[in-house]
């Protein structure tokens, strides 16, 4: 009997493993889509305020705490921070560059800046939709077959 519940154990812990890469996945895919959000948002405020950006943030509509004091950048980077576990390496990589070249430039350059970051993130965002198609299932079908061999291993 001890053997039957522990080798339960052993599939329910394999297919909860492999339901966090797969929900990891999906939640990769709702970050890269809020990030597109929020640039759309922050381009519309900058053309109706002509504020810089740090300024558009410090009132909140982020989510996060922005200080209209300090530097953009590094306020981005923490916020990008935020969410590295969830992104690659490449997405987050791809934020802090955002943070890095914002704000230093006209407010036109500011738009182009950030249609073209809206763009690079779209292809994350496409990215993010593929893996999912393509690895979500997998996960969690693994993490079921790889508890059950385990299992059968253990009897």
């Amino acid at each position: 009997m001890p053997k039957l519940i522990l080798c339960g154990l052993v599939v329910v812990c394999a297919c909860l493993i492999g339901n966090y890469y797969s929900m990891k996945l999906v939640r990769r895919r709702d970050i890269l889509r809020s990030y597109i959000s929020l640039l759309t948002n922050a381009d519309s405020r900058l053309r109706y305020t002509a504020a810089p950006l740090c300024a558009l943030y410090a009132d909140n509509f982020a989510g996060f705490l922005f200080v209209s004091e300090l530097p953009f950048s590094p306020q981005w980077r923490r916020m990008a921070d935020m969410f590295s576990g969830a992104l690659n390496k490449g997405d987050i990589e791809l934020l802090y560059r955002f943070g890095d070249e914002s704000g230093n430039s006209d407010e036109e350059s500011q738009h182009r800046l950030i249609s073209l970051y809206c763009d690079l993130l779209g292809e994350r965002l496409d990215d993010a939709d593929n893996a999912i198609k393509q690895k979500s299932r997998l996960y969690r079908v693994g993490g079921f077959s790889a508890g059950m061999c385990i299992a059968l291993m253990l009897l």
